[in-house]
């Protein structure tokens, strides 16, 4: 059944090695794909939505707080595809959700689980050039094997257990 979703969550797909924003050819013509997670639905994770290009090849933007009509429905992998359907007449579509509501959902108890800490490593590991301390001086692993005076074997029951 059709409702509205907000959006919680969403970003412009992009191309792996490029960078560039991906584009999706239809036969109503090419898109921009965004992959979005709504507002109660975070659960279903990441779904596809295009957007048309115009004659500039932009694109009309997926962004937080927007409310978008339409349905959910499970696909045959088991991930969720979003339908968008035209709004009943006489229903108003909603001015785009204030920004209060989407942080009440940040703060909810489903978004402080597994992907709060990801994004909390991924954030690490994207900014640990920035922690490095000014007085460490860098240094390269070493390529040089261990060092000996002789080319002597090691005797290895010298060794402790």
């Amino acid at each position: 059944m059709a409702k509205d979703y907000t959006v919680a969550q969403g970003f412009l797909g992009t191309e792996q090695g490029t960078k560039d924003p991906q584009i999706i050819k239809t036969k109503a013509g090419d898109c921009h794909k965004y992959l979005v997670k709504f507002e109660g639905e975070e659960d279903k994770g990441w779904i596809q939505i295009l957007r048309k290009l115009d004659e500039n090849g932009a694109s009309n933007e997926v962004a937080k707080g927007d409310v978008l009509y339409g349905s959910l429905s499970e696909n045959n992998w088991g991930k969720f595809d979003f339908k968008r359907e035209q709004r009943p007449e006489g229903q108003a579509a909603p001015a785009k959700a204030s920004a209060a509501p989407a942080q009440r959902a940040q703060s909810t108890p489903s978004n402080s689980g597994v992907e709060a800490k990801l994004d909390y490593i991924i954030s690490l590991l994207e900014n640990g050039n920035n922690f490095r301390s000014d007085d460490a001086p860098a240094t390269a692993p070493s390529q040089a094997g261990p060092q000996s005076d002789d080319d002597a074997p090691v005797d290895l029951e010298e060794l402790d257990y």
